[in-house]
């Protein structure tokens, strides 16, 4: 998991498992949420809702509501950073 800026917009990556990964705005009413695993679920620090990796939280005060979804399409890493040398990689831990 990676909460993190980027173009303006504070965004947060779930990668609960090799090849699913789903990227999301974190402004949600105005708050930026921020998000970590606990217990081996998604939670955000502000409210401790539990969210599912599609976006949706499933529990808490938040239940109900939905992030918005950034459309991203995966490639290789090696290839974007033959391009773009200098961009910081995210990578191992897991999450």
């Amino acid at each position: 998991m990676v909460n993190d800026e980027f173009a303006g917009r504070a965004i947060v990556v779930f990668s609960p498992m090799e090849g699913l990964v789903r990227a999301y705005e974190r402004r949600l009413d105005g708050s930026v949420l921020e998000f970590e695993w606990r217990d081996g679920k998604i939670v955000d620090k502000q409210t401790r809702s539990e969210w599912y990796v599609y976006g949706e939280a499933v529990a808490g005060p938040l239940e109900g509501r939905k992030l918005r979804e950034i459309v991203i399409f995966p490639g290789f890493w090696f290839s974007w950073a033959v391009f773009f040398p200098d961009i910081p990689l995210y990578g191992g831990g897991g999450g």
